[in-house]
C-alpha cells in the first residue's frame, strides 16, 4: 500500500470544535479519471501522529466514504495512478463534504463543497499550488547545489536560491492567513497559523483568533508559537541595538573551560564575536579561514565564539579536533545569559567586529569577504 505522510508536526495538540459523533460523509466524484484503488490516510486532533489508513475502490467514477469524525481530522486521499498528486484537506465534525476531482492539464484539480470552510479550502489549494511547486523545486536546486558537501558549495549561488525559496514560502503563507482572516472562530485557522509562523504575522492574526480557539485545548501550542513569535521581534529590535557605531552590550560567561571573562574585560582591545554552531554548515565551512585570521592577529584581536545550540560534549570534542585554540562558550548553557538574544542574531554564522571602546566596528552574517577585509584593515 501507498502510504502518504501528513502535515503536522507543529499541529499537535490542536483545537477541538465539539465532541459529536457525527459520521461525515465524502461523496467523491471523478472526471476524466479511470476507476483505480484510492488511498485514504487520516489522523484527528489531537493524535496528528496516528495516521489510519483506508483502500477503497472508485466504481463508474464515484465512491462513498464513511467514518464516525469526533474531531477536526485531516485528510490525504491519493490515487493509484497520480500518487504523486494528492489530495488534502480538513473536515469537521458534523460536516458533509462533496469532493469533485478531475485531471486536466497534467494536474489534478479538485472542487470540495459542503460548508463554505470546506469550499475555502479547494480555493487555497488552487492559489497556493504553484508557490509550493515553486518551494519544492527551489529546495531541489538547494540540495542539489550542496550535494557534494558544502565545502564545494557556491555560497552566494545558495544564498540567493534560499531567498526566492523564502519569497515562496511567504506567498504560500499569505494564502493560509486569508482563511485565517475570513474564519477566525473555524479550528481550521489555528491550524493554519501555526503551520506558517511567520512572526509579526503571526502575532497580527493571532489577535483575530475568537477567545474559543485561543483559549481551547490548543492554548499551550499557540502560547508557545506566540513566545516565539515575541522573542523574534524582540531579536530584531536588539540588532539595531548593537548595530554599526553603537556600543555593545556587556555581559558575564563561563567559557568551556570553566573560566569566567566579561565582555569588558577586553575593552582596550578589538574583539570578535563569532555566533555560530557546529549543526551550521556554512559556519564549519569558514573554520579555516577564521584559524588563520586567529594566528595572523594573535593578541592583537580577541576572538570569541558563542555556540548555540550545542551540547557541551559534542562541542567540546569538536573543538579539540578542529583544534580551534580561540575562547568559546556556549549561550545560554548553565548560569551563562541569552547573548544572542541580547545582541539579535537570528541567523549563522553572524560575527560582530568590536573596536576598542566595545564599538560595533561591523556585524556580518554568513561567510563575506568584508568581515576579513575589516580585520585587514586594523592598524
Amino acid at each position: 500500500m501507498k502510504k502518504f505522510c501528513l502535515f503536522g508536526v507543529l499541529a499537535t495538540g490542536l483545537l477541538l470544535l465539539g465532541a459529536c459523533t457525527h459520521k461525515p460523509t465524502l461523496t467523491v466524484v471523478f472526471e476524466n479519471i479511470p476507476d483505480q484503488i484510492v488511498y485514504m490516510n487520516y489522523a484527528q486532533i489531537p493524535n496528528l501522529s496516528e495516521i489510519s489508513h483506508d483502500t477503497l475502490r472508485a466504481e463508474d467514477g464515484k465512491l462513498v466514504w464513511n467514518h464516525e469524525i469526533t474531531q477536526p481530522t485531516e485528510i490525504r486521499m491519493a490515487l493509484e495512478q497520480y500518487g504523486d498528486y494528492p489530495v488534502s484537506f480538513w473536515i469537521c465534525p458534523g460536516e458533509r463534504a462533496a469532493l469533485e476531482v478531475k485531471w486536466e492539464d497534467e494536474d489534478l484539480h479538485y472542487n470540495l463543497s459542503g460548508s463554505a470552510q470546506l469550499a475555502a479550502q479547494a480555493r487555497m489549494y488552487t492559489v497556493a499550488r504553484d508557490a509550493y511547486r515553486e518551494m519544492q523545486n527551489l529546495r531541489a536546486q538547494i540540495g542539489k547545489a550542496m550535494e557534494r558537501g558544502v565545502e564545494y558549495a557556491d555560497e552566494q549561488f545558495v544564498d540567493s536560491l534560499s531567498a526566492l525559496y523564502r519569497l515562496a514560502q511567504a506567498a504560500f503563507s499569505d494564502v493560509y492567513m486569508e482563511y485565517v482572516k475570513t474564519y477566525p472562530d473555524d479550528a481550521r485557522s489555528a491550524i493554519y497559523l501555526m503551520r506558517h509562523p511567520v512572526k509579526d504575522t503571526f502575532l497580527a492574526y493571532y489577535e483575530t483568533l475568537s477567545r474559543n480557539v485561543r483559549e481551547g485545548v490548543m492554548k499551550e501550542n499557540l502560547d508557545d508559537a506566540r513566545q516565539k513569535a515575541e522573542r523574534m521581534l524582540e531579536l530584531d529590535a536588539n540588532a539595531l541595538l548593537a548595530r554599526k557605531g553603537e556600543v555593545a552590550p556587556d555581559f558575564e560567561m563561563t567559557d568551556l573551560e570553566g573560566k569566567t571573562f566579561r565582555l569588558s574585560d577586553f575593552k582596550d582591545k578589538y574583539v570578535v564575536l563569532d555566533f555560530w554552531g557546529t549543526w551550521c554548515p556554512w559556519c564549519v565551512k569558514g573554520l579555516p579561514r577564521m584559524k588563520a585570521y586567529h594566528k595572523k592577529y594573535s593578541g592583537k584581536v580577541e576572538f570569541i565564539g558563542i555556540s548555540n545550540r550545542d551540547k557541551t560534549e559534542k562541542l567540546k570534542d569538536f573543538l579539540q579536533k578542529e583544534n580551534i585554540l580561540w575562547r568559546n562558550a556556549q549561550n545560554a548553557e548553565e548560569e551563562n545569559p541569552d547573548v544572542v538574544l541580547m545582541y539579535g542574531v537570528s541567523g549563522y554564522p553572524t560575527k560582530i567586529l568590536l573596536a576598542p571602546g566595545l564599538v560595533v566596528k561591523g556585524r556580518y552574517l554568513g561567510e563575506v569577504e568584508e568581515f576579513y577585509n575589516e580585520l585587514d584593515a586594523i592598524r
